[in-house]
């Protein structure tokens, strides 16, 4: 390429000026302008890589209202980042909203969470969360039916779902949040506490997820 310090030769023969052999202080400058505009700046910089994405799997048992709420759901962990997936293996989260009208939604909740033990046992920073009726209606014995099970979130305590799952997954610690109140509408004196945060849930739902 022309670094030796001896006159090249063209095609007619003729001799050409000869070239300066760059300086070893010349190369290692290339090199580090070439890696800085590569990488940012010199020394390989990572501060402009996203991190990945969390992945969740949510399956829904039950009623139309249970349809909705997963609806709720789906927007709520898609405004704060996750992303959903229709395979449980390959999800960071794997929820189950819940019914408790007939004893054969629960028994599959219960399978499903069964087969999942292997799975929590290769994985353990996954998360394994029930969400619903099921969760408020059984409370702590899921728990202990259940040992590696990590959240569980009532029908009324939707709206701090995000807020449990950073706390399962900054503590590695069980979370849960079940209302003692049977109704999925709170008393009128707590009403005005959650109101903001229930609306909020309502405008961030995405019927486009089923």
């Amino acid at each position: 390429m022309g670094w030796s310090g001896r006159p090249g030769r063209g095609a007619t023969g003729r001799g050409q000026p000869a070239r300066r052999r760059p300086s070893r202080r010349m190369i290692i400058k290339w090199i580090r302008t070439s890696s800085a505009a590569v990488f940012g700046q010199a020394g390989c910089s990572t501060a402009g890589v996203t991190k990945p994405v969390k992945r969740v799997y949510l399956e829904t048992f039950g009623c139309q209202m249970n349809v909705l709420d997963s609806e709720l759901v789906a927007g709520q962990l898609r405004r704060l980042g996750y992303a959903l997936t229709d395979d449980p293996s390959a999800a960071d989260v794997v929820l189950f909203n819940t019914c408790s009208v007939r004893q054969h939604a629960e028994d599959k909740v219960h399978a499903r969470l069964g087969a999942l033990r292997r799975a929590k046992t290769r994985r353990p920073e996954m998360v394994i969360g029930v969400l619903g009726c099921m969760a408020q209606r059984l409370g702590s014995k899921l728990f202990e039916r259940h040992p590696h099970l990590d959240l569980l979130c009532g029908p009324g305590e939707l709206n701090r779902l995000g807020e449990l799952l950073e706390r399962v997954i900054a503590e590695r610690d069980r979370a849960s949040a079940v209302s003692a109140e049977r109704s999925r509408r709170v008393a009128p004196a707590e009403r005005s506490l959650s109101f903001d945060s229930l609306e909020a849930l309502d405008l961030s739902r995405d019927p486009t997820v089923w």
